[in-house]
């Protein structure tokens, strides 16, 4: 049935109530795969039990949810109205799952690590070495994520611990600062002991994404100075802004770890960005995960690591306290104690 509406209509709870889990499930498969056949692989049932269920589904709804067209399921404007809300609970639903199947299954021998891709390429296999030497019976688990897909990725227990820039503002977990880098300018040539905000704003920069941690803490700098910048490019990672700078197409504004490995490896330079804005790398677990040797090894490791470089970051003070008031973003501000937050996430 194919609705007359031009606007779109926001259906009521008690629509997607009245639909079962598994009429949410084939619903969703067919609007990302967009027929019956491949629903039906995607939930591996056979296409009449997908067949069944879908129509289970439109009863359950009590509207057509798709039209048949040139042998493919086109979505009913029904469908389309639903689909926003049921993709929402159909992700909330593989969560759980995720969730279940960590706690059934444990550890298991595996060391599970996140880390954000600025810290993994190079900082990272590092600090892992000598873990895996005293361990060689461990099996190992790593996942580059960006710092809130961390986050949530610590809070489904499906890692024994993340790196990140950005202590995490949820309460079910906690951070221990390791190491304090700062923003550092990195190019081709740049024979000059510093550059600062101001100077910056008549050389060609490739800004950092602004969801970014260290591209929130630049922005918010050159806002409190009333700084434009003339950005010749938009990176979302760290690496991605090196590679374009490799390539003469402006500075790079990353953190100095970064720029540091990139120093070595790409002989780029890498030079201070005045006034200082700093950041640090924290260590993030669940606060009620059970003390871990194994862990504390990679800890520790990554701390010596970090710090090891000698330039530009410096050690973090480590000390472990309740959560406190986050600092303001814009202000340099002393790396905070590993915290539990008290904000909700």
């Amino acid at each position: 049935m194919q609705s007359s509406h031009d606007t779109p209509y926001e259906w009521p709870a008690a629509t997607i109530a009245a639909m079962r889990i598994r009429s949410i499930e084939i619903f969703y498969a067919v609007m990302q795969c967009g027929t019956v056949k491949a629903a039906a692989d995607m939930l591996h049932i056979t296409q009449p039990a997908a067949t069944r269920l879908l129509q289970q589904a439109e009863r359950h709804a009590g509207f057509a949810l798709f039209q048949r067209v040139k042998g493919r399921l086109v979505p009913t404007h029904e469908a389309r109205a639903l689909y926003p809300d049921v993709e929402q609970l159909y992700l909330k639903l593989d969560g759980i799952r995720r969730l279940v199947d960590n706690l059934a299954h444990g550890e298991g021998g595996v060391l599970r690590v996140l880390c954000v891709p600025s810290l993994a390429q190079d900082w990272l296999p590092r600090a892992l070495s000598p873990v895996m030497r005293r361990h060689p019976d461990l099996r190992l688990s790593v996942r580059t994520l960006h710092s809130r897909q961390i986050v949530d990725s610590l809070v489904l227990r499906e890692a024994d611990i993340g790196f990140a820039f950005e202590a995490p503002e949820h309460p079910a977990l906690v951070a221990e600062p390791l190491a304090q880098g700062r923003l550092v300018c990195v190019g081709p040539g740049l024979a000059r002991a510093r550059v600062t905000l101001e100077e910056l704003a008549s050389l060609p920069v490739i800004d950092l994404d602004a969801s970014d941690p260290l591209g929130r803490l630049l922005h918010n700098a050159r806002t409190v100075q009333g700084i434009e910048f003339s950005t010749r490019a938009l990176a979302h990672s760290h690496h991605t802004a090196i590679a374009l700078a490799r390539e003469g197409l402006g500075l790079a504004l990353v953190d100095s770890f970064t720029g540091l490995a990139a120093q070595g490896t790409l002989q780029l330079d890498a030079v201070p960005v005045e006034p200082e804005i700093p950041i640090t790398v924290h260590a993030m677990r669940l606060h009620d995960a059970p003390g871990s040797a194994l862990v504390r090894h990679l800890v520790d490791s990554m701390a010596r690591v970090l710090t090891s470089g000698g330039v530009t970051p410096t050690p973090a003070a480590r000390v472990q306290t309740a959560a406190g008031p986050a600092p303001a973003r814009a202000s340099p501000a002393r790396p905070p104690a590993a915290r539990r937050s008290r904000k909700p996430a």
